[in-house]
């Protein structure tokens, strides 16, 4: 059973391909880890869909949120 659930508003992350917008959260079940689609937006990869795995990926810091 997959699981797919649309990020609103989008979360600002960090990836290995710079940063990016994390749109969907994907849930594949039990054996396969939990992936989100993101959109990159700077550099070589700008303009790209890419799916990375939750480990991959970190929120990227919000003063506001308490994450420096």
């Amino acid at each position: 059973m997959t699981v797919i659930t649309r990020c609103l508003p989008p979360l600002l992350v960090d990836t290995p391909m710079g940063p990016g917008l994390a749109h969907w959260r994907i849930e594949h079940g039990l054996e396969m880890p939990t992936t989100y689609e993101v959109w990159l937006l700077e550099g070589e990869h700008a303009r790209q869909i890419r799916e990375f795995r939750q480990t991959e990926i970190r929120a990227q810091s919000n003063m506001t949120a308490g994450r420096e």
